[in-house]
């Protein structure tokens, strides 16, 4: 599965450069994507012209064990990649929404593809059942490009882009492992209120392709 979501990746951002002459990639965090992260690194392609950032971030420093802009640095930035031009989404100070604006406003967009991750209670990015103001994050028209994320006891304060800004993109690729989070996508794909599973929100829009790359 990382083999082949990293090449779709390469061919999205080999496409999009052709056509502008430079391609946006939207990336996730999680425990998923680090193998494709190894797998992308390797391919060649012209890095200099992608940037890249985040779907959402945790609030935390850049070398924090849960940042995911550590993971992209990790595991992405480096060999073949390391030409590449990464815009943090948090810049570690300030108002976190005003910061993730700032860094959707220096990408290329429309974005060469969004690569998301799959939450066990149906959340994409940092939108999670519940959380405040839900409804207006999920709207593929909402005028909003990101929102504060408040933490809870078990999860620290985040920023996310929201959908209307995620499918601001050419390709969306939904990412995830295991049969419970298969399941969830079983759930999403049957009817049901959009802020119960978020991710139906992705699904059920007729903007941009979505493809689905699992693996048990």
């Amino acid at each position: 599965m990382a083999e082949a979501l990293a090449g779709d990746i390469a061919l999205a951002l080999a496409q999009r450069i052709a056509e502008t002459g430079s391609a946006g990639l939207i990336l996730s965090g999680g425990s998923t994507p680090g193998l494709m992260f190894d797998e992308l690194s390797r391919l060649r392609l012209p890095w200099n012209r992608v940037k890249i950032t985040l779907a959402d971030e945790r609030l935390v420093p850049a070398t924090d064990l849960e940042s995911n802009e550590r993971l992209v640095r990790d595991r992405l930035l480096r060999g073949e990649a390391q030409a590449a031009v990464f815009i943090p989404l948090w810049q570690g100070e300030g108002d976190p929404v005003e910061s993730a604006i700032e860094a959707v406003c220096n990408m290329e967009r429309p974005f060469a593809m969004v690569v998301l991750g799959l939450g066990v209670d149906g959340h994409v990015a940092s939108l999670f059942p519940g959380m405040p103001g839900l409804g207006r994050t999920l709207d593929p028209a909402a005028d909003l490009t990101a929102v504060f994320v408040p933490g809870q006891a078990s999860r620290r304060p985040r920023v996310s882009l929201t959908v209307a800004t995620l499918l601001d993109t050419r390709r969306v690729a939904l990412s995830f492992v295991g049969e419970t989070k298969r399941r969830v996508l079983q759930s999403a794909l049957t009817p049901g209120a959009v802020e119960d599973l978020p991710v139906r929100a992705i699904l059920r829009q007729t903007k941009v392709p979505v493809d689905v790359y699992w693996s048990p």
